[in-house]
């Protein structure tokens, strides 16, 4: 997952930018490609 106020646990990324429109859907976009990958091929918990 990727955050901006900082990574709270370990499978998680700071993302370092300011934060605008364009930051902020690169971070939804990367989360999302994440989240469907998770779903196709099964993630581990």
């Amino acid at each position: 997952v990727v955050t901006k106020n900082g990574a709270a646990k370990d499978e998680e990324i700071d993302a370092i930018s300011q934060a605008t429109i364009t930051s902020k859907a690169v971070t939804n976009a990367v989360n999302m490609a994440l989240g469907l990958a998770d779903e196709m091929w099964g993630g581990e918990e």
